[in-house]
């Protein structure tokens, strides 16, 4: 029996608009890319009835969250962009992603944590792109985010996920199916 979730990652990668060319669109994508991978997660658990993995989700979260938020506290660096704003080191936006991409990828295989894995390099070429962060700042979000969830996740075996591509209206998506 196939169960269909979702389309998944409305805003996925280049998917806001074919005008990605368009000043700040590389951000707005990377934007709600990082928004999309954790509902993505989220979705995979409700839809799943995963208690466990809801657990582990949770407390990787935190972890992952409560790691970012620390570091930026304790080490205070300045934006690649000068605004006034110190909280450049780690990327939160990438740490998020990369939480939630390593989740779905750990838990749920590499059919789904592949794309999810992608969008997640793609939301911090974004924050570098924007000026927001340097590659020091990106790389030490997608090993945080990464780590915290590789450390408490587990595989996810009993279900098979098929994924596969949409555009709908100049938008790509990502549906994800479980097989039974």
């Amino acid at each position: 029996m196939h169960i269909k979730i979702v389309h998944l990652l409305i805003f996925f990668l280049l998917g806001i608009s074919l005008n990605a060319q368009k000043e700040g669109t590389i951000e707005k994508i990377g934007d709600y890319t990082e928004l999309s991978l954790p509902a993505i997660a989220l979705t995979l658990v409700l839809a799943n009835k995963d208690g466990d993995g809801a657990k582990q989700l949770l407390i990787s979260g935190a972890i992952n969250i409560a790691t970012v938020l620390g570091l930026k506290t304790i080490i205070d660096k300045e934006r690649p962009i000068m605004n006034g704003s110190s909280d450049s080191f780690p990327s939160g936006h990438t740490a998020i992603a990369f939480h939630s991409a390593s989740f779905i990828y750990k838990r749920y295989g590499w059919k789904a944590g592949v794309p999810s894995l992608i969008a997640s390099s793609y939301v911090g070429y974004s924050r570098i792109h924007a000026k927001k962060h340097d590659e020091w700042d990106v790389l030490a979000g997608a090993l945080i985010g990464a780590g915290s969830a590789l450390s408490i996740t587990k595989s996810f075996d009993d279900k098979e996920l098929k994924i596969e591509g949409a555009s709908v209206f100049n938008q790509v998506g990502l549906s994800v199916m479980l097989e039974f």
